[in-house]
């Protein structure tokens, strides 16, 4: 299992300059985030499938200068039938040190691990973006290595590029729309026949009132290694007690989705509990609408993040 070894050094100097540079500088912490615990259900043409998942999306903020952003996902499927019991789960870890400008722009690198049933992912890059006013947006480019250890008596990787944008707007107090776009380039290497994997997701959000909120979100995976296009489209609501008067934290969402795989459609119902905190307000993150965000800096991760049963379809 090997790191990209281009973004990776970049990444660790950006990790160790906050913690250089605290020497010189006054350091007053704070921790922002979100904290994520789901469980849904999806019918597949008769069949049905348990999901379950646990998000952590979090910013520790050193000074006005130096953060580093800190991302724990779980997600599981399974189903149970008379003639077979399976489980499929995806785990990725993400830090990404960032420094920040006085004029609403900033830089930063990431480094992502993650794991699905034998084939294990590991990315890494830069990033750089602005959040100003109504607008925000940002561009990352990286490397990602991808380790297969089943059906080889060694394991074997394939490297490839990615690179992405997203961009978001906050068309009022309690409106805001995102969207984002990336892709992965894998190359032909006699093990691998090459090609592109391509993510667009598109979101908005909306604060209603008296603690209600509704969320729409559409997403597009397309690889050049399948015919077929994986579509879905989600709509969900959101509950905030607090927000009601009521003295219980965090937000209650409901989502329904419908994934279209060109040779078969999955609708899903996912119940989540979302808690923010510091400065952070509840998100949908169990959901493709986290997809817009583009804080998954690897399309086909972000993909299976709710594929998870069908995803080795579309993986070379």
């Amino acid at each position: 299992m090997t790191l990209s070894k281009i973004g990776l050094p970049f990444a660790a100097a950006l990790l160790i300059a906050p913690f250089s540079a605290a020497a010189q500088q006054s350091i007053s912490p704070t921790i922002d985030g979100i904290l994520s615990v789901s469980y849904g259900q999806s019918d597949l043409e008769g069949t049905d499938l348990d999901r379950e998942a646990f998000i952590l999306k979090s910013t520790i903020s050193l000074n006005n200068s130096f953060s580093i952003g800190v991302d724990a996902d779980h997600f599981k499927n399974s189903f149970d039938e008379s003639f077979a019991d399976f489980d499929v789960s995806l785990n990725r870890f993400q830090i990404e040190p960032t420094y920040h400008f006085g004029n609403d722009f900033y830089v930063g690198g990431f480094i992502q691990r993650a794991s699905f049933s034998f084939i294990d992912f590991d990315a890494s890059g830069l990033f750089a973006g602005f959040e100003g006013g109504k607008w925000s947006a940002e561009a990352y480019a990286g490397k990602s290595d991808m380790t297969l250890g089943l059906f080889f008596e060694s394991a074997r990787t394939v490297a490839s590029s990615l690179h992405g944008v997203s961009v978001s707007y906050s068309a009022s107090e309690n409106l805001e729309i995102s969207a984002h776009v990336s892709q992965n380039n894998l190359p032909d290497n006699g093990f691998s026949s090459g090609g592109r994997h391509e993510l667009k997701s598109v979101a908005a959000f909306y604060k209603i009132g008296g603690g209600f909120s509704i969320h729409g979100a559409l997403d597009k995976f397309d690889s050049e290694t399948i015919s077929e296009e994986t579509e879905t489209s989600a709509i969900g609501v959101g509950y905030n007690f607090a927000e009601a008067g009521i003295n219980v934290p965090g937000t209650f969402m409901l989502e329904a989705d419908q994934t279209d795989y060109g040779f078969a459609e999955v609708d899903t119902i996912t119940a989540s509990w979302v808690v923010p905190f510091g400065k952070q307000t509840a998100k949908p993150l169990d959901s493709i609408a986290r997809n817009s965000s583009g804080d998954i800096r690897t399309p086909y991760i972000g993909y299976l993040s709710r594929n998870l049963i069908l995803g080795l379809e579309n993986l070379d």
